[in-house]
């Protein structure tokens, strides 16, 4: 661990709605609560090159087929929301955890600020509804990243207020904040690419993705949805041969998760075969996948040069040609107004 590292102290119990605002607001902080500390104390170095596949996390008791619907994928028993959270950010944000260069652990507090930056940045990008209560995206795109998080956290906390003794369960906010960052998305949709080029054999290049993040809060539950809606892409024609479409759900409260609906949709008929060799460590880097399918996945997967990746991020993306399910004809009257128009430029030409 690295020297001179300032320890926080862990809060445990529940604590007053203004606690959050009185000791994190405007600061680089976010509260050092369980879930963190187990994020923190459980982390090792080799963890990723643990081999880690959807079957790994979900309970598959049916087959998975190319368009059809499939509803509530749960989570396994020993794969808890808690363990989940851990392993999405040791294979999507190591760096937080480890200098390679030096060997060593970081410090926690080097930890607990780029959670917080994390979460920011990414809550510009994402539509994030809590109670059906949108998070004004326009509004908090020119604050600092901290600054963003704290207006997540105030919301959060404020969605909570319904409780008669008006304590907040600040571990319950950290989790709900640390799920709305994309590296959630990130690692779902990476397990999600690998199962279906080795399921299908086909490459599944993904782009232009509708994401909304909606929170429910209440008496009796504590849950968040993330709807993924987007779309199989031949990034070298354009070309659209299908769509992953999902709702994964996840209870708080009962430290569950699982995909409320799948929908694997690939069109075989607009796309050729795929010849791609899952044990080719030569993978072509820009597709959504990890960077050898089926083996572990590594941060060196991460997916913040794929086109996917970009979109989300606001970089620059790769044009492709406009996008249609089939190519539709030009009609003849269109075609024969355009061979007219060019007769008469080289007319012109002529004269």
């Amino acid at each position: 661990m690295e020297d001179n590292d300032v320890i926080p102290k862990i809060i445990t119990k529940d604590v007053d709605v203004n606690y959050y605002e009185n000791h994190f607001k405007n600061t680089k902080l976010i509260p050092y609560t369980s879930i963190i500390q187990n994020i923190y104390e459980n982390f090792r170095p080799d963890i990723i090159n643990q081999e880690i596949t959807i079957k790994d996390i979900f309970s598959f008791d049916r087959k998975i087929q190319n368009n059809i619907i499939i509803k509530n994928i749960s989570n396994k028993p020993e794969f808890g929301l808690d363990k989940l959270l851990e392993y999405i950010y040791y294979y999507k944000s190591f760096s937080f955890f480890y200098n390679e260069n030096k060997k060593e652990k970081k410090s926690l507090s080097f930890l607990i600020e780029n959670l917080k930056n994390q979460i920011g940045k990414d809550m510009k990008r994402l539509n994030i509804h809590i109670n059906n209560m949108n998070i004004d995206r326009v509004k908090i795109s020119s604050e600092t990243n901290e600054s963003a998080t704290d207006i997540l956290y105030t919301h959060l906390i404020h969605a909570f207020t319904f409780q008669k003794n008006n304590n907040i369960n600040l571990n319950i906010i950290n989790k709900l904040s640390l799920l709305t960052s994309q590296n959630i998305l990130n690692f779902i949709t990476d397990i999600l690419s690998s199962f279906i080029e080795n399921q299908f054999k086909q490459t599944p290049n993904i782009n232009r993705p509708n994401i909304n993040i909606k929170i429910s809060i209440n008496e009796n539950d504590t849950k968040m949805n993330i709807i993924f809606k987007s779309r199989f892409i031949d990034f070298n024609t354009g070309d659209r041969y299908g769509d992953l479409n999902f709702n994964i759900e996840f209870d708080i409260k009962n430290d569950t998760f699982q995909f409320v609906s799948l929908l694997i949709d690939l069109n075989k008929n607009n796309i050729e075969e795929s010849t791609h060799d899952t044990n080719d460590e030569n993978t072509n880097p820009s597709n959504i996948n990890a960077k050898t399918l089926g083996v572990p996945l590594t941060i060196s997967s991460a997916l913040v040069t794929t086109p996917f990746m970009l979109s989300l991020l606001g970089g620059k993306k790769k044009k492709t040609k406009k996008i249609y399910i089939k190519k539709k004809r030009k009609s003849r009257k269109k075609k024969m107004k355009k061979s007219r128009k060019k007769k008469m430029k080289k007319s012109r030409k002529n004269k």
